[in-house]
């Protein structure tokens, strides 16, 4: 038996049920008349913006059944659609295209980003470990980051920032001095902006710095009778030793 492509399938229709839902298009399509002498395998769905040349695979592998609900197009735009049937041959012509679908979201399910736990006063010591921690709320969910005087933080080897769900933390290890500075977080969405601030405060603990020259040693020359000033602990530490071995 020979077989050929199969015929285009149905221009592509939206379901009455899905004109209300907010992100999702259902349509509906018939089977082509003309099969190509071969079962039909699968139906590849395409879709494209109204005015564009290009059109775009809307799922990777080709959908069993003629009909599909789609979701992830972007809300505002308006769409097209065209489906071509396969068979042991291959994919045949593209069906009529569809009207075009204007794609909603619902402003009910938009809400603009809040913190409910906001950035923290925080003071470090130097060489310890300190956190900053978020809560948020938003639909979509809201893009989350870190600043640092302005700059954004990204995760390296010694800090980390981790977004999951509606918490947010940047983990700063072996904080260091130059860390200390206003701590800023924001949350944005297409519905809004949000941001908290906050200052880190990095104390070190105290230490004796000497200058270099004590650093590296000195050496006197003294006689029985010689008076050094500005330095009793040598002095009495002089002493001790004449003490010794005079014992």
């Amino acid at each position: 038996m020979v077989h050929d492509r199969s015929g285009p399938p149905g221009k592509p229709e939206l379901l009455p049920e899905s004109e209300g839902t907010p992100d999702l298009v259902s349509l509906r399509w018939t089977r082509p008349v003309n099969d190509g002498g071969s079962p039909i395998t699968g139906y590849l769905v395409e879709h494209r913006r109204v005015g564009s040349p290009h059109w775009v695979r809307a799922t990777p592998l080709p959908v069993p059944f003629p009909e599909i609900t789609l979701s992830g197009l972007e809300p505002g735009w308006r769409y097209q659609f065209r489906v071509s049937s396969e068979n042991a041959v291959g994919y045949s012509n593209p069906s009529e295209v569809s009207e075009p679908i204007t794609v909603t979201l619902h402003r009910s399910a938009v809400t603009a980003p809040k913190f409910t736990q906001e950035v923290s006063e925080t003071v470090a010591l130097e060489n310890e470990k300190c956190e900053f921690v978020v809560h948020f709320l938003g639909q979509p969910a809201p893009k989350v980051c870190w600043f640092k005087d302005g700059f954004e933080i990204f995760s390296s080897r010694r800090i980390r920032v981790l977004t999951e769900h509606d918490r947010s933390v940047l983990t700063i290890h072996q904080t260091s001095l130059s860390d200390e500075g206003e701590i800023k977080c924001t949350a944005t969405n297409r519905a809004g902006h949000v941001s908290s601030k906050s200052r880190l405060t990095v104390e070190a603990p105290p230490s004796i710095r000497l200058p270099r020259n004590y650093e590296e040693g000195l050496l006197f020359e003294l006689a029985l009778g010689s008076f050094v000033t500005g330095f009793e602990s040598f002095v009495r530490l002089m002493k001790l030793l004449w003490k010794l071995g005079r014992s």
